[in-house]
């Protein structure tokens, strides 16, 4: 299966990267199936954020936003994914997507992935075969390194013997539990984690390297470029998560005063 990717340094430029090419494929008329790994309402690479600007290039494009906000769409999606996905021209999701769907029949042009780098890697792998149409191509943004600390595990080492030292002298609850299920538990935990962590400093290539396992073939690679125009729809979507914020204001603003033991027990509860 064809696989174009773009990984480069910072999750900035990854995202700048990724809006021209994603605006360049709307404006085309294209048919997608979009993930991202951004999920909030205020993260510009929203779901609900690109399909909302996708409406306004696009208003006749029938479109999905399939994310924590949509269960009842979700339940739908899940009961008939082909059959659902056929309604529309483009589906944008995030990771709240159920893990067994997938497309057999549904035909879109293209797969367009976009990870900022805080989810792991085979969450972005996986998305790209959703659709299981061997010619539909996958396009996937990636930063080359995973940003801070998300991904890290333990001491962040990338040894095993280093990780498992200092969950030991760290005297962390875990480490008991794994030393009485065996040495074989222990160590493969080790590996486990230091994978993880070696992943963080190679992220978008590890995705890439995933996908070849599958049968995936680079087929191009994208250089950063277009910035001008990956400004302007930053600049739409910015407008966008400004409305979503006053929204969450107003509400906030209508929302019944609670007395102090009751905003301490509502506190509790969110830990």
């Amino acid at each position: 299966r064809p696989l174009y990717i773009a990984t480069v340094e910072t999750p900035k430029d990854t995202s700048a990267m990724f809006k021209d090419h994603w605006r360049n494929k709307v404006e085309s008329g294209s048919k997608m199936f979009v993930w991202t790994s951004s999920q909030k309402a205020t993260s510009s690479n929203s779901p609900q954020n690109l399909a909302q600007l996708h409406e306004r290039w696009k208003p006749d494009d029938k479109i999905c936003v399939i994310d924590s906000s949509t269960p009842e769409l979700s339940a739908q999606l899940a009961n008939d994914p082909d059959g659902f996905a056929e309604q529309y021209d483009t589906i944008y999701a995030s990771p709240s997507i159920s893990s067994g769907i997938s497309f057999q029949r549904w035909k879109p042009d293209c797969v367009f992935v976009f990870s900022g780098g805080h989810i792991g890697p085979e969450r972005a792998a996986q998305a790209c075969a959703r659709v299981r149409n061997k010619e539909v191509p996958a396009f996937v943004f990636a930063p080359c390194q995973s940003p801070g600390g998300g991904l890290s595990v333990g001491a962040g080492s990338s040894k095993p013997r280093d990780l498992i030292n200092h969950l030991e002298r760290a005297t962390d609850p875990l480490f008991g539990q794994l030393e009485d299920a065996g040495d074989a538990w222990l160590m493969g935990w080790g590996e486990m984690a230091a994978t993880r962590n070696r992943q963080r400093f190679a992220y978008g290539q590890t995705i890439v390297e995933l996908l070849k396992l599958e049968g995936w073939t680079v087929a191009g690679e994208y250089e950063l470029e277009h910035q001008q125009q990956g400004k302007d729809v930053k600049d739409d979507i910015s407008e966008l998560i400004q409305s979503h914020e006053k929204a969450h204001a107003k509400s906030l603003a209508k929302a019944p005063i609670i007395a102090a033991h009751e905003a301490r027990e509502l506190k509790k509860r969110r830990k």
